[in-house]
């Protein structure tokens, strides 16, 4: 029975953490409204019932887009795009 409990609450305890890792930013949102700080790395506390946290990369993402676009005469341009 002891051991039932532990169990339960170790859960309840990890539950309400999240990590930020390096190359990562964190914004805490309570009730709908997001703090000012960003939390840029570490482990963070959260009350799981009334508050989450959202995490993004900070990390340079490179898009590259190749396009073909109709041109004046009626001739196709093919164009490519990095979008960084």
């Amino acid at each position: 029975m002891k051991n039932i409990i532990f169990i339960l609450s170790l859960k309840g305890l990890c539950s309400n953490c999240t990590i930020i890792r390096p190359g990562e930013a964190g914004v805490k949102q309570n009730l709908g409204k997001f703090s000012d700080k960003v939390i840029t790395e570490g482990t963070i506390s959260y009350n799981p019932f009334i508050s989450k946290v959202l995490k993004e990369s900070t990390q340079i993402n490179n898009i590259k887009l190749i396009l073909s676009i109709p041109g004046k005469e009626g001739l196709s341009v093919n164009s490519e795009i990095s979008i960084l």
